[in-house]
């Protein structure tokens, strides 16, 4: 089989592994240069593109050894993409072999700066290494051309789990850990926006037993930020109203919420500056302070989802209210105003029927004579 010369994200030995779904020797990678190219981030982009460029050197790894099955799962991964093999000489160590590389479909794309693998880990590539094992766990059953266009919610989903495992919070259950956790399978039947998990396990029991392996499923999102704008002056909140699927699909009378601006934590986005971004883009609002209120389960017995949730410090004048939304993700918002007397008693005669709505009303009124105060 030919020998594969990469150059950008494949050189991080985690993902290439993830992608061919095996351990890489040490054996198997040397060193490699393409003469007259050189390796570039695509603009606004995560990742590279190699192109020609007379006097330059693109450096990267030779993979050598690869089986049948390797260069499928390569291409399946590198090919959904827009990159295909041309063969070409790289110079090792060794020197001069002919090897394949990955090229983009795309060569007209924008260029950002310089290609640099140790910038990428960084900040990319954990989230990277986890959203590979999900879209590589669609080879050999979905073609990879029709993820791509749900890679992103890949990537978000991928950022969820990241930030979960670096929650810095001490935590009050009592519960043994994860690693008391043994996973017999795992199946991801359902992954586009959303995805669905199907998991048979058994974990230890508070009496120091091991449970009975269980079948559970559960819904994975990523997370989203949820911002409650307060006019500490004028004593008025902002909420939104749209349409929603959930009080839809439980064939609600009124399948249209009020909320506080709400949006998914964008993949390697924090979820402050998600609550400041869905502000601007919801309700052209800018936040002045973001009071955290909490980051919590939606609904743990069945969703990965966390909220988290925040009260925004906002001037709210009368002509604040607009239609406004991302045209881009099919949303018609509408921005209300309320007193914080006509929410709280919304939220006394059960009239806040999405539950962050009612939790961010309880905290705003026991934190709201301190907003006002820090306001005057």
């Amino acid at each position: 089989m030919p020998d594969l010369f990469v150059y950008g994200t494949l050189c991080d030995h985690e993902l290439l592994e993830n992608v061919l779904g095996r351990h890489v020797t040490a054996s198997e990678v040397c060193l490699g240069e393409f003469k007259d190219h050189t390796v570039h981030w695509v603009q606004d982009q995560n990742y590279p593109v190699i192109i020609p460029h007379v006097g330059s050197t693109a450096k990267g790894h030779v993979l050598t050894g690869l089986s049948q099955e390797d260069l499928a799962k390569l291409d399946y991964y590198e090919g959904g993409f827009g990159y295909f093999t041309q063969d070409v000489s790289i110079s090792t160590q060794s020197g001069t072999l002919s090897a394949l590389v990955y090229f983009s479909d795309h060569q007209d794309v924008a260029l950002g700066a310089k290609w640099e693998l140790a910038r990428w880990q960084n900040v990319w590539g954990p989230m990277a290494r986890s959203a590979s094992l999900e879209f590589m766990s669609a080879f050999g059953t979905t073609p990879s051309k029709n993820l791509i266009p749900y890679f992103n919610m890949m990537q978000v989903r991928a950022h969820s789990r990241i930030l979960g495992q670096t929650d810095p919070r001490l935590r009050a259950e009592r519960g043994p850990s994860d690693q008391a956790i043994e996973i017999q399978s795992h199946r991801r039947p359902y992954s586009k926006f959303f995805a669905l998990e199907e998991f048979s396990l058994r974990h230890s029991t508070y009496v120091g037993a091991m449970s009975p392996v269980m079948e559970r499923a559960v819904f994975v999102s990523g997370d989203a930020s949820i911002v409650l704008p307060y006019d500490p002056v004028r004593d008025r909140v902002l909420l939104v109203e749209q349409f929603r699927m959930g009080p839809f699909a439980r064939t609600d009378a009124m399948p249209w919420c009020l909320e506080p601006i709400a949006g998914r934590v964008d993949a390697g986005e924090d979820p402050e500056a998600t609550a400041l971004r869905e502000a601007k883009e919801e309700a052209n609002l800018d936040i002045m302070a973001l009071h955290h209120v909490s980051s919590a389960y939606s609904s743990p017995g069945s969703t990965s989802e966390v909220f988290h949730l925040y009260v925004g410090i906002a001037d709210l004048p009368d002509d604040i209210v607009q239609i406004g939304g991302e045209a881009s993700e099919d949303e018609d918002i509408l921005s209300r105003l309320f007193s914080y007397e006509e929410l709280m008693q919304m939220a006394d005669k059960n009239q806040l029927l999405a539950l962050p709505t009612l939790t961010v009303a309880l905290w705003l009124a026991r934190h709201k004579q301190k907003l006002q105060n820090t306001a005057v």
